[in-house]
C-alpha cells in the first residue's frame, strides 16, 4: 500500500458539479517529498534528465549503517503544502490557483506515530565505493564516464532523510479533515471542502516513506593527493525540489501506463 493520497472536494456552494479534486501525490512540503516513489535509503538512484528516467543503483549498503534514526513521536506536522495537482470542474474551473494558494497557507499534513531517520554522509558513503576495490564495476554501471558530460544531464539521487508513520490526517486550521467537511470563506464565496476517508488508510506497516527529502550530485574527476584519478560527487544547486518532484510523478505515470 502506498502512502495515503489526499482529495479535497471542494464545493462553492452555487451549482451541482461545482467542485475541484486535489491530489497530494508528489506534492511539496516544508519537510519534504509526499509519496516520491522511491523508498530504499540504503541506494543511490541515477536520473537520466533527458529521458525522465530514474533507475536505481544498489550499493549493496545495510541501511542500518548507512542511516540513522534521528526522532520519533506521536505527530509531526508538514505544512507549506504546494505543487499539487488540482482539477476543477463547473464553476470551480478556473479557481485551481486560488485553490492551491489556500491550502498552501492553510493546511498542513499531520503523520500521526511517526519515525524519522536520516543518511550518514552520503556522499562520503558513494566515494567509498566508487573509488574502492570494487570501483571499476561501479564506473560503469553507474555511467560515471557518460556523466561527467554536461550534455549527457545525468544526475544521482540520494535519500538524505525520510519520516514514516503509521496514519495521517489532514488539518485546516484546527479542524482535522477525516470524515469531516468544513467551509472556507474565499472572495469568490464559502467553498465547502470535504476530505475523503479512504484517503487516509493506514501504510503498510508504518514502514513506507511518507514524506523524503533528496539530495541530487554530479560527478567530477580530478587527482587526489597521491596522484590517483578519482571521482567525487557535488551537490547540484541548480536542481530545485519542484524539479525532484515533477520527475518522479512523471516516472510513476510512465511505470502505470
Amino acid at each position: 500500500m502506498k502512502f495515503s493520497v489526499f482529495y479535497l472536494v471542494l464545493g462553492l456552494g452555487c451549482v451541482c458539479g461545482c467542485r475541484a479534486t486535489v491530489d497530494a501525490n508528489y506534492a511539496l512540503t516544508n519537510a519534504g517529498v509526499v509519496n516520491s516513489g522511491l523508498h530504499s535509503l540504503s541506494s543511490f538512484y541515477l536520473w537520466d534528465m533527458k529521458s525522465g528516467t530514474i533507475s536505481e543503483l544498489e550499493t549493496g549498503s545495510d541501511p542500518k549503517s548507512c542511516c540513522r534514526a534521528v526522532g520519533s513521536g506521536t505527530s509531526f506536522a508538514a505544512g507549506g503544502i504546494t505543487n499539487i495537482g488540482v482539477k476543477a470542474t463547473g464553476r470551480a474551473a478556473g479557481k485551481e490557483a486560488a485553490i492551491a494558494s489556500e491550502i498552501a497557507q492553510n493546511a498542513y499534513l499531520q503523520l500521526n506515530v511517526f519515525s524519522e531517520n536520516k543518511t550518514k554522509e552520503p556522499k562520503t558513503e558513494l566515494h567509498r565505493d566508487l573509488n574502492g576495490e570494487d570501483g571499476d564495476e561501479y564506473k560503469v554501471q553507474w555511467q560515471l564516464e557518460d556523466a561527467l558530460n554536461p550534455e549527457a544531464k545525468l544526475r544521482y539521487l540520494k535519500i538524505t532523510r525520510s519520516l514514516t508513520a503509521e496514519s495521517a490526517e489532514i488539518f485546516y486550521g484546527t479542524a482535522a479533515t477525516i470524515g469531516t467537511s468544513f467551509p472556507v470563506e474565499t472572495v469568490k464565496g464559502t467553498i465547502e471542502v470535504e476530505v475523503t476517508a479512504s484517503s487516509f488508510n493506514k501504510f503498510e506497516g508504518g514502514t513506507t516513506p511518507a514524506i523524503v527529502e533528496y539530495a541530487v550530485y554530479k560527478i567530477k574527476k580530478l587527482r587526489n593527493e597521491k596522484g590517483k584519478i578519482v571521482y567525487r560527487f557535488v551537490d547540484d544547486t541548480s536542481i530545485t525540489a519542484s524539479d525532484i518532484a515533477a520527475a518522479l510523478k512523471a516516472r510513476s505515470a510512465a511505470q502505470q501506463k
